[in-house]
């Protein structure tokens, strides 16, 4: 009906226990991860990527199948891919399957550390970044250290280090505010970390992968190519 080639749905999640609640609320929340139309459930249209799609098979003889080389983010690559030969991608409101986020920070933080490390490696496929929201987790970690370091110094530069950090703060704890009114409030005080960890863990991952992909050029670190599942 749409004419994509590549249909699917957003990226609902189900969710059991404090950390994984907080981690689902997390996820629908523009703070999180940018804005993707895929962790909005009410959006219908045109995307960038979608996680779970539907092809013709005449796609894969065109474009080439998915990269087994990345360990994450093979959707979304195959996705740039269909995007920069002039394709469409299209997100239903009437396709729906349900995620289950990662059940501890750590998890969380290994996931998202994952997905900024093979973001570099997609990049230099591509030629180029999808979106500029790929590169912000990595400047922020860029800013946070250089804070970090400014505080050090002296009493002075640990003031400006301060204002420099509290519009992100008051950004995650307004945030935060929205995300425990949708999904409890007794997620309140654990959301902030929970936004926290994905921004540092995927910010340091694309970092990491900049030194081993672009700089070294090494393969895939092991830690980064094994799956991180919640347990059941």
């Amino acid at each position: 009906a749409t004419n994509a080639d590549n249909v699917g749905g957003a990226m609902r999640t189900r969710s059991f226990g404090w950390v994984q609640r907080a981690n689902a609320a997390a996820h629908h929340s523009p703070f999180s991860t940018g804005g993707g139309c895929f962790h909005n459930v009410n959006y219908e249209g045109e995307v960038d990527t979608i996680p779970y799609g539907c092809w013709k098979r005449s796609l894969f003889t065109h474009l080439g199948l998915f990269d087994e080389e990345l360990t994450r983010n093979q959707d979304d690559e195959l996705n740039f891919r269909i995007k920069q030969n002039g394709g469409k991608i299209w997100q239903s409101k009437s396709i729906r399957s349900w995620y289950r986020p990662r059940n501890s920070i750590w998890k969380l933080f290994l996931q998202q550390m994952q997905y900024g490390y093979y973001k570099v490696r997609v990049i230099q496929k591509r030629g180029r970044p999808a979106s500029p929201r790929h590169l912000a987790p990595a400047a922020f970690v860029v800013f946070l250290t250089t804070c970090l370091i400014l505080s050090l110094l002296s009493a002075n530069l640990a003031g400006v280090a301060a204002a420099l950090m509290a519009p992100y703060l008051l950004l995650s704890l307004f945030f935060s505010y929205l995300a425990a009114k949708r999904g409890g409030w007794d997620l309140l005080p654990l959301l902030p970390i929970v936004f926290l960890t994905y921004h540092l863990g995927y910010g340091f991952g694309f970092l990491l992968g900049m030194y081993d992909f672009m700089l070294v050029r090494r393969s895939a670190r092991d830690i980064l190519t094994a799956n991180y599942r919640p347990s059941q």
